[in-house]
């Protein structure tokens, strides 16, 4: 019962919601589609973490916000200037939240990695290595996180983009992925 009460805490069930867009995500064969639905996602973990005091994840969201709407935009933002400015506030999210809230180093290190190295995926725009990118290095570094910090929203998240992406390789392993 009291795990019950703990899946079904307000708190947690914010990070349910992002964890439906994000589920809804990858079954986007658009790439235009997947990064609204990518942009919707954090919105919701963001308030989510700061009920649980993962500052990294926080300042990690928010820049996810920034870089879900540059991708959503589409060529308008396809300057490495805005490719720069997305790394660096992953950057600037790690220190910030090290040095100002008091974040272990080894979380903020590994967030960094996966929110910058999928941004790098996500810049290509081929939705098989955006998809190979959340399966071996994105989900299993934000399970970490959302173990450590109890965010049921966030595990159960990152499980379904890991079941999520298998599926729609699956679905689009004949038709192909676009490009665009």
């Amino acid at each position: 019962m009291e795990l019950l009460m703990r899946l079904l805490d307000p708190v947690q069930l914010i990070g349910y919601l992002g964890m439906c867009c994000a589920f809804v995500s990858y079954q986007c064969k658009r790439n235009r589609m997947y990064f609204l639905f990518q942009t919707l996602c954090p919105v919701f973990f963001t308030v989510q973490y700061i009920l649980l005091g993962a500052w990294s994840a926080v300042f990690m969201n928010l820049f996810s916000i920034f870089r879900g709407v540059t991708f959503f935009l589409g060529d308008r933002c396809r300057s490495s200037v805005y490719l720069g400015f997305m790394e660096l506030g992953f950057l600037l999210s790690s220190v910030l939240s090290v040095v100002f809230f008091e974040e272990y180093w080894w979380i903020a290190a590994l967030l960094l990695v996966a929110q910058a190295g999928g941004t790098l995926v996500m810049w290509t725009r081929n939705g098989k290595k955006i998809r190979i990118a959340q399966l071996f290095m994105i989900s299993p570094i934000w399970i970490v996180n959302n173990v450590y910090y109890r965010s049921y929203g966030g595990i159960f998240c990152e499980a379904f983009n890991i079941l999520s992406v298998v599926i729609s390789m699956l679905r689009f392993r004949k038709t192909g992925y676009d490009q665009n």
